[in-house]
């Protein structure tokens, strides 16, 4: 458990996010998903066993949300994945490491989905077209 534990904690300090289950990247033979489901069996989770001061840290930290920076981790995503991510698409280091339903729903709050910057790029518009229905704010999410 130690060896998880340590290989988990190298892998969020580097990417400020959890490993997904396909993921063999700190661990010798095995997956991240096989791990998780060892620890499972064990009534553990990867945030328990890091601890929940690291979750608080990770969720509090200030991140400015824009429509630039959705943008910029959408063309990384694309590049990686070949498609467009969608609101159940996991984190994204681009994203400070949360998760594109969050993106989506600051979206939302803006008057915009990641459908309608998808709409938008797919039809060759720039980000000038993308502009928000209210004025964009900072939220610590």
């Amino acid at each position: 458990m130690e060896l998880i534990r340590v290989a988990l904690r190298a892998y969020y300090d580097t990417h400020r996010a959890f490993p997904d289950r396909k993921s063999t990247e700190g661990l010798q033979n095995s997956t991240w998903g096989a791990a998780q489901k060892w620890l499972r069996g064990r009534g553990l989770t990867f945030r328990g066993l890091l601890g929940m001061a690291a979750w608080r840290e990770h969720t509090s930290a200030e991140f400015e949300w824009s429509v630039d920076v959705i943008y910029a981790a959408a063309c990384v995503f694309i590049a990686k994945h070949g498609r467009w991510p969608t609101s159940k698409d996991g984190s994204m280091a681009e994203l400070g490491g949360r998760t594109w339903g969050r993106a989506n729903g600051w979206l939302r709050g803006q008057g915009l989905t990641l459908a309608t910057v998808a709409f938008a790029m797919n039809r060759g518009e720039d980000r000038q077209g993308l502009t928000p229905r209210r004025p964009a704010r900072s939220q610590a999410l």
